[in-house]
């Protein structure tokens, strides 16, 4: 049985997605895939998450590209189209600047003499199809092992509570079903 020929994305398809995630830009920096299923249901386009976000990934990718080497990439819609560069270019600048913000955040702090210090080195991934994910730059980060402690703790309390509010849903939903079950 032929496949089914892709569906070609529209101008005014592909600006209605990108203005969408310009104005949720918080949410496409955290969980990009959500806000790419968000962008569906607020645009009523015909797309399925995943291709959304190949689309926008892609648009980026091409745009980064450009923003650091000067070389336009293949994808001509970011060239032929003024408002799609814009768009583009807005979330890139967001995402880099959101990240500079970020890596200054993070402070150099020393307790107790017990300091952790981690230099910029290159990492490899062994099992990364992804070029860009083979070579990353890790900035350097002062940590102490209490801080390393306390982040462990804080994060095991929330899991905690999380298991416990499962647990409890869980409980809430077997209730219901015997009480439906009994209704019978």
């Amino acid at each position: 049985m032929p496949r089914d020929k892709p569906k070609r994305w529209e101008v005014q398809e592909t600006i209605k997605v990108l203005m969408f995630l310009n104005g949720n830009f918080e949410l496409w920096y955290k969980t990009p895939f959500v806000a790419c299923v968000r962008a569906i249901e607020a645009t009523n386009i015909m797309r399925e998450g995943k291709q959304v976000y190949n689309k926008v990934h892609g648009l980026i990718q091409d745009m980064e590209k450009y923003l650091d080497t000067g070389k336009k990439a293949n994808n001509a819609i970011i060239w032929e189209n003024q408002e799609i560069h814009n768009l583009v270019r807005n979330l890139c600048v967001n995402a880099r600047e959101k990240k500079r913000n970020e890596n200054q955040e993070i402070p150099s702090r020393a307790i107790d003499g017990d300091e952790m210090n981690m230099d910029q080195e290159s990492v490899t991934s062994e099992g990364s199809s992804n070029q860009n994910d083979v070579n990353r730059d890790i900035p350097r980060i002062n940590f102490t092992i209490g801080d390393v402690n306390n982040i462990y703790d804080e994060k095991r309390q929330k899991l905690e509570k999380l298991r416990d509010e499962l647990i409890e849903a869980i409980g809430n939903a077997n209730k219901k079903f015997e009480d439906f079950k009994n209704f019978q």
